[in-house]
């Protein structure tokens, strides 16, 4: 195939000034594109620009075709770095990465008796960013980027890519839809602009148009010109990757890993993503149908179809459920999907060669999660769990987000029945583990503090003897379980015999900051997090102590947990109407509340301090005495007034009294006490809420927004 010379399409609009007003419109379009023969390899290349508003864009699109997956996945790697290496050498640190657009290409291969439609390999697509301000700046970078051309990764073409401008008011203000967007904007786009809904079709058939060529991909989505939304960025890194959420895998890795049997569809097929949500289905998705309590997937699967999975995976007793689906979707047929869910993650965690961290613990392992991920992502690409993702679902659906863009990945482990634990860890397969704390945590299932020790350190048992474990150790459970481990243990607290130590603790409005002790003198120092409580230096000092271990430097270390901030419904404090909320109603135990308690004795608080408490659960024949103990701190603590909420507000209500305190209410549901906190606040009031997340105390702060 010959090659065709590059040819360079620009159009520029000058800037006009009327009446005092100016109004600056500039698009520059360009594309290249070029068919290349090189080892069977087909490699195509556009980029554009645009302006809405005061916002200049530059995207610059390559793909590339082989008969092997692996090796487009090479290829496309190879010229990704060459873009990346020219936007580094043109001092360009802010750009997102596209997600990788996948397309089976099939050919009509005719044999003795048959026509069959073979499949002869893969093409992939992908997209680089780079949104500017500065016209200038990004128009020179245009100028220069004749350097991609030269290198061969972007090429000319014959066809340029026809853009509309759709400044703010004219087609849809940005964030809300353009009108004349051929594929129809997402509600959070923030691109601004739309493309001519014809497109360009080159005379050997290619669609020169970008998102009608991303439309023919069967594999990607509908919104690939999208693919930067306000949610995609992240503070502290060096940029955002907008991944794909999955490596792709065959359906002949999926059922292996499962020990499943494809009733139906090719076992070539790829899957890029795994979905257990019927309502968030879309092209490419391996839907994997699970059975709750209160609703079972298998009663979606005709929808689910409809939405465009590629495949679904069906336990085989529901297989009924499934008629009428042959021709729509291919099937994958399991025992148990729960347990394939958790089969497909531990293979599929197998393929990436990274360190990973599992966080365990009574108390602060969202936190502590978040906290190291912060740290890493300074240093490079990190996966870490979503919210608490910490069972057996979010576990294995963390583990599928792993693709060759991350350097190391941090997964929360919980537990609140005995055995929970080793199944999540034999999944995760981690180098390195953190136990934050023992404590009182699902004591109707575990009995006591032995059983939840025993439970917790199975994390310790897990550990090979070239791993460490990262441990409280101010614990007085923490001797017992290092002894179980063959890892190397790196203790972290207040007392002496830590190798990481904590002093001069100061808690304050905007977080906490103290100084810290390392067996190393260049990670000594102060450091300052945005998360509240003195509860919360050891879960920092395990952050530090890992992040130390897996290479991130002093520096990244501290502006990682500086830039932190604390997970919804966890120590959050926000204002309403003059009153500040300390929101801590994600979770609780007894353990738990009393940090909060303590945290809101120790911040400055220029009215009364209010604490909302609801019920603790899972504390079994502990419950009522763990509640009395509660009501009898919150008066030693300070709290001038008590609200308790739930079964057990009478054992907490009556404790609080009985040690002194004058203004307590007890209320037996949360909408009667949402009322009442809403009428006895005051300006300057803090106002601590606090209950297990079954009481749903989350509802007291929202009519507290609410008021008048």
């Amino acid at each position: 195939m010959s090659e065709s010379r590059p040819q360079l399409f620009g159009v520029l609009a000058g800037l006009f000034l009327a009446a005092g007003l100016v109004c600056s419109a500039v698009v520059l379009t360009r594309a290249w594109m070029k068919i290349a023969e090189s080892e069977s390899i087909n490699v195509t290349g556009s980029a554009r620009k645009a302006v809405q508003s005061d916002l200049v864009i530059w995207r610059g699109s390559f793909a590339v075709e082989a008969p092997d997956l692996l090796a487009a996945q090479r290829k496309l790697k190879a010229d990704l770095t060459k873009v990346e290496g020219f936007l580094a050498g043109k001092g360009v640190t802010n750009y997102v990465v596209g997600n990788v657009g996948i397309q089976e290409l099939r050919s009509m291969v005719k044999t003795e008796n048959e026509t069959v439609n073979k499949l002869a390999g893969y093409r992939l697509t992908q997209v680089v960013e780079i949104r500017s301000e500065d016209v200038a700046r990004v128009a020179q970078l245009d100028r220069e980027s004749v350097e991609l051309v030269e290198a061969g990764v972007l090429f000319t073409s014959d066809s340029p890519i026809h853009l509309h401008k759709s400044r703010r008011g004219e087609g849809g203000d940005a964030g809300r839809g353009h009108a004349r967007c051929p594929v129809a904007c997402r509600p959070d786009c923030i691109a601004g602009w739309t493309r001519d809904p014809t497109p360009s079709v080159r005379q050997d058939g290619r669609v020169s148009n970008h998102a009608a060529a991303f439309d023919s991909n069967k594999l990607g989505r509908n919104e690939r010109h999208d693919v930067v939304r306000k949610n995609d960025y992240r503070r502290g890194q060096r940029h955002v990757r907008a991944r794909i959420e999955m490596e792709p895998r065959s359906l002949e890795y999926v059922a292996s890993a499962c020990n499943g049997e494809i009733r139906w569809g090719s076992s070539e097929t790829l899957v890029t993503r795994v979905c257990t949500d019927s309502r968030q289905v879309r092209a490419g998705d391996l839907f994997i149908a699970l059975a709750g309590e209160k609703f079972d997937a298998h009663d979606y699967l005709v929808e689910v179809a409809r939405s465009g999975a590629t495949a679904l995976l069906v336990s085989r007793s529901k297989l009924d459920r499934t008629e009428g689906l042959a021709e729509a979707v291919a099937l994958v047929v399991v025992e148990d999907t729960r347990v394939a869910l958790g089969q497909l993650a531990a293979r599929y965690r197998q393929d990436f060669q990274i360190p990973i961290v599992a966080i365990a613990g009574s108390n602060g392992k969202t936190t502590t999660k978040e906290l190291l991920a912060s740290v890493l992502r300074q240093k490079g690409e990190t996966l870490w769990s979503e919210a608490s993702f910490n069972n057996d679902i979010g576990v294995p659906l963390t583990l599928l987000k792993l693709d060759r863009s991350h350097g190391a990945a941090v997964i929360e482990v919980g537990t609140n029945h005995p055995g929970e634990l080793l199944p999540l860890l034999n999944i995760v397969q981690p180098q390195y583990g953190i136990l934050t704390n023992i404590g009182r945590e699902h004591l109707e299932f575990f009995g006591d503090l032995a059983g939840v020790a025993q439970e917790e350190g199975a994390l310790a048992e897990f550990l090979q003897s070239s791993g460490k474990l990262f441990i409280n150790g101010d614990s007085e459970w923490t001797p017992a379980i290092a002894k179980r481990t063959r890892a190397e243990v790196v203790k972290i607290g207040f007392g002496e015999a830590n190798a990481w130590r904590a002093s001069n603790v100061r808690v304050g409005e905007d977080g906490v900051r103290f100084h810290a002790e390392s067996p190393q003198s260049e990670y000594a120092g102060e450091y300052r997090l945005r998360v509240l409580g003195r509860h919360q230096v050891p879960n920092a000092l395990l952050a530090v102590a890992a992040g130390k271990e897996l290479g991130a430097t002093p520096d990244q270390i501290r502006r990682g947990l500086a830039e932190c901030a604390p997970p919804k419904m966890r120590l959050q404090i926000w204002e309403a109407h003059g009153v500040r909320v300390l929101d801590d109603a994600y979770n609780a135990n007894a353990d738990s509340m009393l940090a909060a308690l303590q945290t809101l004795h120790d911040l400055p608080c220029a009215g009364r301090r209010v604490a909302v408490l609801g019920d603790m659960a899972e504390l079994g024949k502990h419950t009522a005495e763990a509640h009395r103990e509660i009501g009898q701190r919150s008066f030693e603590l300070g709290v001038n007034r008590l609200v308790a909420v739930g079964r057990f507000a009478r054992e907490t209500a009556q404790a609080a009294e009985a040690a002194g305190m004058k203004d307590v209410s007890e209320f037996a549901d949360v909408p009667a006490a949402a009322a009442a906190v809403k009428e006895l606040v005051r300006p300057g009031d803090v106002v601590l809420l606090k209950a297990s997340r079954s009481t749903g105390l989350e509802r007291v702060g929202e009519a507290l927004r609410a008021a008048s």
